[in-house]
Order: C-alpha cells, then sequence, then structure tokens
C-alpha cells in the first residue's frame, strides 16, 4: 500500500521541519510557534486533568465512608454558602437559579446531620416555586439521586432522601475540590 497524502499546509510545514529543511519563513515560524502554543495548552490540560482524577481516586481510596468525614458537611455548608452571596452580591436570581443543586446541598447537610427533610421543606430548599421544585425532585428520583421516603407517623408526608450511591459520588465531587 502506498504512502497517503495530505493536502494540509501545516502537515506538510511540519514534515518539512521533520525532514530537517533549513528554509523556513517567518509566517511558518509564527505557525509553527501557535500550534506549538496550542499543543502546549492541550498537553497542560490533560495533564491537570490526570492529576485531578489520580487525586480524586486516591483521596477517595482513603476516605471512603462519607459520614464520618467532618470535611464533607463544612464543604457543603461552605458550597451552600457560596451560592446565597453569590445571588445576594451579584442580584439576578433568575439567571443563577440551580434548584436542583440547591436542593442537593441542602439534602446531603441535613442527611449527614440524621435530619430528615420533607418534600416540602426540599422545595423551599429549591428557591423555585413549589410546582418547578415538584418537577426537579421528580426528574431526580427517576435519575436514582433522591427517594421519598412515607413518615412512619404521619402517611400524608414524605420524606426526601439523597441515595447512597449519589451520596458517594457528591462526596468525590468535594474531595476532588478540596
Amino acid at each position: 500500500m502506498g504512502k497517503a497524502s495530505i493536502a494540509d499546509p501545516e502537515t506538510d510545514l511540519l514534515s518539512g521541519i521533520v525532514a530537517d529543511r533549513q528554509e523556513v519563513s517567518d509566517d511558518e515560524l509564527r505557525r509553527l510557534s501557535e500550534l506549538s502554543d496550542q499543543i502546549s495548552a492541550k498537553i497542560k490540560d490533560l495533564l491537570i486533568l490526570r492529576s485531578g482524577q489520580r487525586k480524586a481516586s486516591q483521596s477517595f481510596a482513603a476516605e471512603v465512608d462519607y459520614r464520618s468525614d467532618p470535611a464533607f458537611a463544612d464543604w457543603l455548608k461552605r458550597t451552600q454558602e457560596v451560592r446565597r452571596r453569590r445571588t445576594m452580591i451579584l442580584g439576578t436570581p433568575d439567571l443563577f437559579s440551580e434548584p436542583a443543586w440547591d436542593m442537593i446541598l441542602d439534602l446531603a447537610y441535613h442527611q449527614l446531620h440524621a435530619k430528615p427533610v420533607s418534600v416540602k421543606m426540599a422545595c423551599i430548599a429549591s428557591n423555585v416555586p413549589v410546582s418547578t421544585a415538584l418537577r426537579y425532585l421528580g426528574k431526580m428520583e427517576e435519575d436514582g439521586i433522591v427517594q421519598r421516603i412515607k413518615d412512619k407517623s404521619d402517611r400524608r408526608r414524605e420524606f426526601v432522601v439523597l441515595t447512597d450511591d449519589f451520596m458517594t459520588k457528591l462526596y468525590r465531587l468535594a474531595i476532588s475540590t478540596r
């Protein structure tokens, strides 16, 4: 089989340099410099990503149980606080609305402290109308993020809890951002 010919000026330029071509124009040198910068930036991004994944997996292996890590509750509280401050300082709460995330942070914090959260309280934590919050809860339930549990003392009321699988994922996120 013959070698395929690629009609690409950048490939031709690189091929010429690999072949130790002596004559390179200023434009070619500038373009090579740009390509080199792009390649360096991509390598840096990949190294950071790999380092972050390695750090998260190593940390997670060392700290498997989120229930016994007080730093997790602190992370949840700080994250909630940053969300509130962002809205207060920057304004435009509609633009920065993240109802599911607000509910998740609130549910996780209360769950760590063994405080049940009713559907009504989860809706309040979302900072959106109840109908919108209920839609989000339904979607999160479909996706295996939350589950509803009937109140044993009052069958009309339901509590919402994050699944253990999702709590573990949330904990991994917390560890990866430390």
